[in-house]
């Protein structure tokens, strides 16, 4: 189902917002998530005159980015290298039957 998205006019400028119900399923997090992350200042919201909560799409956005982007570059220190080749050993003679 696709999101509800809303235009928020004001003064200064438009901006695009999304529910905070469709940005904890974008995001998989459960909606009192979202409401802790905005009380706490990880991301910008915003309440509406009804009370309802509101995200920019833009932070949606930014967020998801930080949640589920791979690292574009990983430490110098990291080092992956194949397992060194065992040496051969020597069999000592009458160990092992000739097959």
């Amino acid at each position: 189902m696709p999101s509800k998205t809303y235009k928020i006019y004001n003064e200064r400028m438009a901006t695009t917002m999304i529910s905070l119900r469709a940005a904890a399923e974008r995001l998989g997090v459960h909606e009192n998530t979202v409401r802790n992350w905005i009380d706490r200042g990880v991301i910008v919201g915003m309440r509406l005159p009804s009370g309802t909560r509101r995200l920019p799409t833009a932070e949606l956005e930014r967020l998801e980015r930080e949640m589920f982007a791979l690292p574009t570059s990983f430490p110098s220190e990291v080092v992956v290298a194949a397992p060194k080749p065992a040496a051969e050993e020597e069999v000592p003679p009458g160990r092992y039957p000739d097959l």
